[in-house]
């Protein structure tokens, strides 16, 4: 008499699917947070000790540990000592995501004014270098390095001639600007002035050649783009309207098949034409089109697209219809004739397509030639930025003395210089003989 004894397994964990299930997870990481579930609490969770129990490395384990804190499974706590120091690192495992805890802005950890007060005390300086009026300063709140820094930021921008994709502006109301520092400290508004207009006229240089590449790009369109388009989908349209004439020339008879050529032979059943084409199919091994016979007044070609593994029957005309074929005879005769019947919708959409070209040049027409919008403010912001850098002397190099205005009278005549004589030269007198030896 046969025994039957069955062997249970009774080491066995209940968890929760949902990691299992979280596309977001790689298959390491899923392994990885079920393998961690099913060990008791007072394992060894530490790389070293679970890289033990598996094949996968150190290395490997804390990528897939770093995996499942971002996803949420782990949460890591900081413990701290009585003195408020990090001792240790706690960490917490999951069956589900748990959401992030929200960011909580940092204190201001700006240092605390701690300018001295004026005191009246005696002044032990030298009269004769004492200054009678003292000013005042307020002392500025603004913490003035992080002031550059965050100004460095905005000056650093890679300026190109390309369209502005966005602007950035300040929004901070109490951090000074590169221009306001060196006003402030030269005690002149114009120098912030001329900083703004030069910024501004940068702007304005950036906005002009957006608007230069704009309307060369209509008078392209213009010129060769639009034609272009238009006379092509004229092109298709005429050839739509010709393949639809041809297919209205060779119906199908009530409740019949117009037949089909398939290799020289005139197929008049659908069993016989479909199986004709299949094998037709069969002897077609690239991607060149090989002709097939004719259908309704086109003319067939078959290719094979090796990348999906399909035949792809091309029917020409006028233009060229393209039908999948399949593994069904009479399944691929109905593919054709849906193929030769969205001629109607292909036409629509190709007049709409020339009607859209037709909108688009006008509005090219209406919009090239245009002046741009804001030459003026530019001009008149380039002509004060050229006075102030006159007025400031901001290329560093002196004003030009005023040169005299001399009579035409008083001036020299350059003719009357080259026809006065020449004065003969003395001879040098040459040093006498009693002088040469007293030397």
């Amino acid at each position: 008499m046969a025994v039957f004894r069955i062997e249970r397994t009774r080491d066995y964990t209940v968890m929760s699917n949902h990691h299992l299930r979280d596309k977001a997870l790689s298959l390491k990481s899923k392994g990885l947070l079920s393998m961690m579930l099913s060990l008791p609490e007072d394992w060894n969770y530490t790389t070293r000790g679970l890289a033990k129990i598996c094949k996968e490395g150190v290395d490997a384990i804390g990528g897939a540990l770093r995996e499942l804190e971002a996803a949420g499974y782990i949460v890591r706590h900081q413990m701290r000592d009585r003195q408020g120091r990090i001792s240790d690192t706690e960490y917490v495992i999951y069956e589900q995501p748990q959401p992030k805890a929200p960011d909580t802005p940092l204190p201001d950890t700006a240092s605390p004014d701690t300018e001295n007060p004026y005191l009246d005390g005696p002044d032990t300086e030298k009269p004769a270098e004492l200054n009678i009026e003292k000013s005042k300063t307020q002392k500025q709140t603004t913490d003035v390095p992080s002031t550059v820094e965050n100004k460095q930021k905005f000056i650093s921008q890679i300026m190109t001639s390309k369209s502005p994709v966005r602007s950035c502006d300040d929004v901070d109301e109490t951090a000074l600007s590169f221009a306001e520092i060196k006003a402030l400290c030269a005690g002149d508004p114009r120098i912030k002035e001329r900083m703004d207009l030069d910024v501004d006229v940068a702007r304005l240089k950036l906005m002009k050649a957006d608007h230069q590449s704009k309307q060369y790009r209509l008078e392209d369109q213009l010129l060769k783009t639009f034609p272009e388009e238009i006379e092509k989908n004229k092109g298709f349209i005429a050839g739509l309207e010709a393949d639809m004439a041809t297919l209205a020339a060779h119906p199908h008879p009530e409740d019949g098949f117009a037949g089909m050529e398939v290799r020289g032979d005139t197929l008049t059943d659908k069993e016989n034409a479909g199986a004709a084409l299949l094998d037709a199919c069969k002897e077609v091994k690239g991607t060149d089109p090989v002709p097939v016979g004719s259908y309704r007044g086109f003319a067939m070609s078959v290719s094979f697209d090796a990348f999906r593994q399909e035949y792809m029957l091309l029917l020409k005309g006028q233009m060229t219809h393209r039908a999948t074929l399949g593994t069904d005879p009479r399944g691929n005769l109905t593919r054709i004739d849906n193929a030769l019947g969205q001629m109607p919708q292909r036409l629509e959409a190709v007049k709409n397509q020339l009607d859209n070209l037709y909108q688009q040049q006008a509005a090219a027409k209406a919009e090239v030639g245009k002046p741009f919008p804001q030459e003026q403010e530019l001009r008149d912001k380039s002509a004060r930025l050229a006075e102030l850098d006159v007025l400031l002397n901001m290329d560093g190099r002196g004003r030009p003395a005023p040169e005299a205005v001399l009579a035409k009278s008083s001036r020299p005549s350059v003719l009357e210089g080259l026809k006065r004589p020449v004065p003969p030269r003395s001879p040098e007198k040459k040093p006498k003989h009693h002088e040469q030896e007293a030397r």
